[in-house]
């Protein structure tokens, strides 16, 4: 389960803790906020989710985008439907809210409108066709009522800054969009998937050459240009590979490229359509040589297609996976009775994220309650749209239930069959002469998000199945890549050959 940017680095923890524990001033007095779209900007009724957003203050005047997983932030959310975005609705603190607090009182506050017209990404700050508006300044709570009147005159464009920057095309990078008959098929629309390809430095002047191909899969919020973090300074292995990576991320999350009743066949695109693009244009060798590795929810991903399609790839490096054994759900043993996913058995909070010294970042609770503000597209509500089946409304069923925190025993015998851990004790017999070694899975001792107990219990399970595959939770590691693992699956990948750093 990692934060947008994928990585935790310990000394932004340290920094987000000093801002976590009193409330926002400026808020207790906010009483209705007016909203209205400029007439320039809509031609159709809109319906969907309207936020208000009131953070520190920022330097530019984009919407409010930070890792508000953690920041001090405030959300207010409201659910419309056939607005014309003429009339004025009225959103107040009664609609649904979040509030992550801080202690800081020097702290200067603005407000911002921003309106989810963007169904396609999961991001509502940073997607493409949502409205916001300017941020209005709060500089008091003296007044005892705060009303405001605020018109969305702006729109989130390609070119915004909020967009995760893009490099320019090369020899060796290739960046691409392709649309998918599978999943256009599915939401009956085109749809179509992002995707990168890194090739080889000599893949122009060896023109007959084949090479073997990495597949890598980002975590939740990452995008298909991620991995080029992974290969800075690792270049010389990297120019003898093929490294490809589609964006993973949908309206309701992240696809862990698993066929699902709810995202669609994700896992069949990749497979189907992807792959043997790539192999065509881009010259790879094959199944032979063609592995997968990611990280968090792109870990899960990764292990996910090796396991599930043993004959299409070779190897996999899961790093840090999301739950690969539902019986440790960060912490939460989903097959027990009498589960809750706020409070344990003692009737103490659950956590969702810590630092690496065991310090509490965020509460089960807390972070259920940001993502019911902020709608589809969180972290809990992805693994819904993958695992849960479909509802009579048309949306994937909650596994458990939002107010009390009771965990739903019948929608979770339906997420079985992505129980990785679950899949391989039931067909280990079957799929073993096609699996074995191919399996390096690592967990972080200090996973900031908990994640390490699932990882050991399938160790155990993997050791009970006398299967030889490299698993391990490793000592010290929090919710990262551990760089002496990426090197040995890089050593491999290009084979024995010395490769000059």
């Amino acid at each position: 389960m990692p934060i947008p940017t994928i990585f935790v680095y310990k000394t932004q923890l340290t920094k987000l803790l000093l801002l976590i524990t009193s409330l926002f001033f400026i808020s207790q007095s906010l009483a209705d906020v007016s909203i209205s779209i400029d007439k320039g900007l809509v031609n159709k009724s809109f319906t969907g989710k309207v936020y208000v957003i009131i953070a520190p203050v920022k330097k530019d005047s984009m919407p409010l985008q930070t890792n508000y997983w953690f920041l001090p932030i405030e959300i207010i959310s409201k659910e419309v439907k056939d607005w014309d975005g003429k009339s004025a609705i009225l959103i107040n603190r009664n609609d649904t809210r979040y509030i992550k607090e801080t202690s800081a009182d020097d702290v200067n506050y603005e407000l911002q409108v921003l309106i989810r017209v963007n169904k396609r990404n999961a991001d509502p700050f940073s997607s493409p066709g949502n409205i916001y508006s300017a941020p209005i300044a709060l500089t008091s709570s003296a007044h005892k009522s705060l009303d405001l009147s605020v018109v969305a005159t702006k729109v989130i464009d390609q070119d915004s800054p909020l967009q995760k920057s893009k490099p320019p095309e090369t020899e060796q990078l290739k960046l691409f969009s392709r649309q998918s008959q599978l999943l256009s098929e599915f939401f009956e629309q085109d749809y179509s998937v992002n995707v990168a390809v890194r090739l080889p430095k000599e893949w122009a002047s060896n023109s007959e050459k084949k090479w073997p191909v990495l597949y890598y899969i980002s975590g939740m919020g990452g995008n298909e240009l991620e991995f080029l973090r992974l290969v800075k300074g690792r270049e010389a292995y990297f120019d003898k590979m093929i490294t490809v990576s589609v964006d993973a991320m949908n309206y309701g999350g992240h696809s862990v490229f698993a066929d699902s009743a709810n995202t669609g066949p994700w896992a069949s695109m990749l497979l189907n359509e992807i792959i043997p693009h790539v192999d065509s244009t881009y010259r790879g060798v094959g199944a032979e040589q063609r592995y997968l590795t990611g990280i968090s929810s792109g870990g899960w991903s990764s292990l996910w297609l090796q396991v599930k399609y043993p004959t299409d790839f070779s190897g996999v490096w899961s790093f840090v996976p999301d739950p690969v054994d539902f019986r440790d759900f960060q912490r939460i043993n989903l097959y027990s009775s009498n589960q809750n996913f706020y409070v344990d058995s003692l009737g103490e909070d659950r956590l969702v994220a810590r630092t690496s010294k065991g310090k509490v970042l965020i509460k089960s609770r807390d972070f259920i309650s940001l993502e019911t503000a902020l709608g589809e597209g969180g972290q809990i509500r992805s693994f819904e749209y993958v695992f849960s089946p479909r509802g009579e409304d048309g949306m994937p069923i909650d596994f458990f239930d939002r107010q009390t925190g009771e965990i739903n025993r019948q929608v979770i015998e339906a997420w079985k069959p992505y129980d990785i851990r679950l899949y391989l004790k039931k067909n280990w017999s079957i799929i073993k002469d096609n699996l074995s070694g191919k399996l390096n899975i690592y967990g972080g001792e200090k996973d900031n998000f908990f994640l390490e107990g699932a990882v050991r219990l399938l160790k155990e399970q993997l050791v009970y199945l006398d299967a030889k595959e490299d698993v391990e939770v490793i000592s010290g590691l929090g919710h990262a890549f551990d760089q002496e693992k990426v090197e040995e699956m890089l050593k491999v990948i290009v084979g024995s050959e010395s490769v000059k750093q």
